[in-house]
């Protein structure tokens, strides 16, 4: 999901530079999940990530961890579904005004076009508040997210008209099905071009991050 490819998300045992500890202090999660949320910090600030191994030792078969196999698992999965969550959101909430809209006989535009709007306004926001995280400029996000909502839901709609015409199944079926093939195109699109935090980048590197 980040582009990375790590061997132990969970190891403790990590170093650091001290503008890159500043930087996740602001963290709000703590436990094992902070962990996971460490190094998704680090994947959105374009840090190097140095992998080193090292000889694992237990001692009474670790009998001193405190680790809690189904919650503490639950919770460093929720920092990464948290991600996927605010996309299938998004997808219920663009559905819903989109069968809505299109119930009340309005074009297949303007029923897309709505659900859209509605949809993608929450998707914005807490795409960028709480899934990214980024502090970027805001006229560039602004003005790429609506590029790409526009570009994507025009392939969407073309999907449904071409895939209604030939098969006859009724547009509101065939929504779904064309959302969930772009969703993936969206996520990456968002996650390394919209919100890439270029210029958090920018600013943590001027003050000596790795």
């Amino acid at each position: 999901m980040f582009g990375k490819k790590l061997k132990d998300t969970q190891s403790g045992l990590r170093a650091f530079t001290p503008s890159f500890a500043r930087n996740i202090l602001g963290i709000l999660y703590n436990g094992y999940e902070f962990e996971m949320q460490m190094l998704i910090s680090a994947c959105n600030n374009n840090i190097k990530i140095l992998q080193v191994p090292i000889k694992t030792i237990y001692i009474d078969n670790n009998s001193s961890s405190h680790f809690n196999p189904i919650f503490d698992s639950l919770s460093i999965y929720f920092v990464l579904f948290r991600h996927i969550g605010n996309s299938l959101l998004t997808a219920l909430i663009d559905y819903v005004v989109f069968v809505i809209a299109f119930s009340l006989n309005f074009s297949l535009l303007v029923s897309m076009i709505s659900g859209r709007i509605v949809a993608g306004s929450f998707n914005f926001i807490i795409g960028k508040r709480f899934v990214f995280k980024t502090k970027s400029n805001l006229k560039f996000e602004i003005i790429s997210y609506l590029i790409l909502t526009i570009i994507l839901m025009l392939i969407s709609m073309q999907g449904i008209k071409l895939i209604t015409h030939y098969s006859g199944i009724n547009e509101i079926i065939i929504k779904p099905i064309c959302e969930l093939m772009i969703f993936a195109i969206s996520f990456l699109i968002q996650r390394f071009f919209i919100f890439s935090s270029k210029a958090e980048i920018l600013d943590f590197k001027s003050n000596g991050g790795g």
